[in-house]
């Protein structure tokens, strides 16, 4: 997977380099406009994937590094970041839980956290 996303952000730095030369040294007269139009689509949807995806960012060190780093490679540079953490483990059920509902060694007990409830599943 690393080398395919290697491959990817090469591709589309070359890109950007061919829109840098373009602007600056305009190639062969249907080239240019195309690929100036191209430039801006590609821009475009790259801030959209910045909006989109913004909040996977926060919480990283060097955001704007990151930010830029999206706005130039796209999607090349999301999918090499690590999935944002989701679940919660608990490791223990607190003790004023534990006297209200004692527990069997075979069973396991599932603590919703907005609750106090113990939910007990046979294993």
């Amino acid at each position: 997977m690393k080398v395919f996303l290697q491959v990817g952000k090469t591709a589309v730095a070359v890109f950007w380099l061919l829109v840098l030369v373009n602007l600056f040294s305009p190639l062969n007269k249907p080239v240019d406009l195309l690929l100036n139009v191209l430039g801006g689509l590609v821009l475009l949807a790259h801030v959209v994937e910045l909006g989109l995806f913004g909040a996977r960012l926060r919480g990283l060190a060097n955001i704007n590094l990151h930010r830029v780093q999206v706005l130039l490679f796209g999607i090349f540079h999301l999918y090499g970041l690590a999935e944002p953490q989701t679940a919660v483990v608990i490791d223990a059920v607190p003790e004023a839980v534990a006297e209200q509902a004692p527990v069997e060694l075979n069973q396991a007990a599932v603590v919703d956290s907005t609750s106090s409830d113990v939910e007990v599943q046979h294993a």
